[in-house]
């Protein structure tokens, strides 16, 4: 009865035999650049292309969608967002509401709240009620002690007379 070490030590060169065979006749290289998505004839050219020049898995949007997905990836305004909303809804509901969804870059929150708020007319155009909801009435009351009034005892006075 062989040794189990001997059967082991058998069966480990008999793969390598049948590898060196299989590399001879190149069949594990196709089988490696497919699996990579390397040099195949299937292999969608937008599909590499997004992968190497994005670094983005189009395979994860729905096929009608891939041509648009592209066209946002090979944008450079619309690229890195593209990107970042496919991240945060998901590939394959991203291409269809992105263009409705994505309002600009911006190099602050408050900067593109400033924005927006510019674009439907200046402060004037909200409502009192949000104005008194946002409205830091403790900050500006310290502005306004600071340089141009004072408060005394409940009575304030300008400084600037």
């Amino acid at each position: 009865m062989p040794r189990l070490y001997d059967k082991a030590r058998d069966d480990f060169q008999a793969g390598l035999r049948r590898m060196n065979e299989a590399k001879d006749d190149g069949v594990i290289e196709t089988k490696i650049l497919k699996e990579e998505g390397g040099e195949d004839d299937d292999v969608d050219p937008d599909i590499a292309e997004a992968k190497d020049d994005y670094g983005f898995d189009l395979t994860a949007v729905p096929e009608g969608s891939r041509d648009q997905a592209m066209g946002f990836l090979r944008d450079d305004r619309t690229s890195e967002a593209f990107k970042l909303y496919c991240d945060d809804v998901g590939a394959e509901w991203a291409t269809d509401s992105f263009e409705e969804a994505y309002m600009g870059k911006f190099d602050s929150e408050e900067a593109y709240v400033q924005s927006f708020v510019d674009d439907m007319g200046g402060l004037s155009q909200l409502g009192q009620q949000t104005l008194e909801n946002y409205f830091d009435w403790d900050a500006y009351a310290r502005d306004v002690f600071i340089n141009d009034c004072t408060f005394d005892n409940g009575h304030v006075f300008n400084r600037n007379v």
